[in-house]
């Protein structure tokens, strides 16, 4: 597991698993240290879900990423206007994802109960629209990251 954020405030780290980073574990220090007094002695934790305090979803975790983004590249000055719209169009494409998901999901359940041409058809399509809006999502995401970087990247660059 990789520790993804800290809040040395409230005592809590935020973990997720090298193959999974859509979930995060959120453990206090306490709980961290235990487990790296176990490790140290070589005794393997069975898993961060008996530790941890609550589990965070992808959704929210990309929200509080964003944030932490926008406010830091706010304070260095980026055009609020474009920080804002490029966040309502990264908001925008991951709320149409979710729904065409879920939809997808349901579609896909009841077509392994019926196989109706219709359900099919409507299925095929829900499944070209879900293809559609995961490239309108990581488009949205990579633009932001870019600006996130671009941005960054020149504020640094002018401090040096």
């Amino acid at each position: 597991a990789i520790c993804q954020k800290q809040d040395i405030f409230k005592g809590l780290m935020w973990f997720a698993y090298t193959d999974n980073f859509a979930n995060w574990h959120v453990l206090n220090i306490e709980q961290v240290r235990e487990i790296i007094a176990e490790n140290k002695q070589n005794i393997k934790v069975s898993s961060l879900e008996d530790y941890a305090i609550e589990t965070v979803s992808e959704p929210e975790i990309l929200r509080a990423r964003i944030h932490m983004d926008e406010k830091i590249i706010l304070s260095r000055g980026a055009k609020h206007e474009t920080v804002v719209a490029l966040k309502a169009k990264l908001e925008l494409a991951q709320s149409r994802l979710r729904s065409l998901r879920e939809e997808y999901r349901a579609e896909y359940l009841r077509l392994r109960t019926s196989v109706k041409n219709q359900s099919k058809e409507k299925f095929l399509h829900l499944k070209a629209e879900l293809a559609l809006a995961k490239l309108e999502f990581q488009n949205a995401y990579a633009q932001w990251l870019s600006y996130v970087k671009n941005y960054s990247r020149i504020n640094l660059n002018a401090i040096s």
